[in-house]
C-alpha cells in the first residue's frame, strides 16, 4: 500500500468509486450504440415503410405504378390493378378508391363500362413529357366521380394532343369535395 500524508488521503479517489465510474462508462457506451443502432434502422425502414398502396384500405399510390381500373369477375365487383410489377384486387363496386402519390410516368385509367369513385389525395400526375397520354383515362367508362379529398392540391398534366382527364362523348364524369385540382 501506498502511504498518503495525512490530510491528503480524503483527495484520492477510492478504488470501489473508480471501479464503479468505469463500469457507468461502459454502459453509456453500450446505451449509445443500442441507441444509434435503432436510429440507423429507422433510416433504412422509410424505403419499404412509405410503399403507400394499401388495398385493404382501398388506397392505391400511383409512384409504384399505372392504375386500372375495370369490371370485376363477379357482378357488382370491380378490380383495381397497380404498382410494378402488376397487382390485382377485387372488391364492391360501391367502394371508394383513393389515390395518392406523385409521377412522372405512370396513369390512372378507368375501364370501359365502369362506374367508379376516385378520391384523389394529393396526387401529382405529369405525364406532359409522354405524347398521347392523359393523366386520367376514362376509356368509355360508366360514371365516374373524382372526389377531391380536404385540404390537398392535386395536379394531373397530360401528353402533347391529350386532355389532362381524357372523357370520351356520352360518359359522365362528377367532381366533388373541397381538395384543388389544377388539370392541363
Amino acid at each position: 500500500p501506498r502511504r498518503v500524508p495525512c490530510g491528503a488521503a480524503s483527495l484520492l479517489p477510492d478504488e470501489n468509486f473508480l471501479n464503479f465510474d468505469m463500469e457507468v462508462m461502459t454502459m453509456k457506451k453500450r446505451a449509445l450504440a443500442c441507441f444509434l443502432t435503432v436510429v440507423m434502422m429507422m433510416g433504412i425502414l422509410p424505403t419499404a415503410v412509405l410503399a403507400a398502396s394499401d388495398p385493404s384500405n382501398y388506397t392505391f399510390d400511383i409512384s409504384e405504378g399505372n392504375i386500372t381500373v375495370a369490371s370485376g369477375d363477379s357482378d357488382g365487383n370491380i378490380k383495381v390493378t397497380y404498382g410494378d410489377p402488376q397487382t390485382t384486387v377485387e372488391f364492391a363496386s360501391t367502394q371508394d378508391i383513393t389515390v395518392t402519390g406523385s409521377t412522372e410516368q405512370y396513369n390512372i385509367t378507368v375501364s370501359a363500362d365502369v362506374s367508379a369513385t376516385l378520391i384523389l389525395s394529393g396526387v401529382s400526375i405529369d405525364v406532359s413529357s409522354i405524347r398521347q397520354r392523359s393523366a386520367i383515362d376514362l376509356s368509355n367508362a360508366g360514371a365516374c366521380t373524382i372526389q377531391l379529398a380536404a385540404e390537398t392540391e392535386n395536379v394531373l398534366k397530360a401528353g402533347e394532343d391529350r386532355p389532362g382527364i381524357h372523357v370520351p362523348a356520352n360518359n359522365k364524369i362528377t367532381f366533388n369535395g373541397t381538395g384543388s385540382l389544377n388539370v392541363t
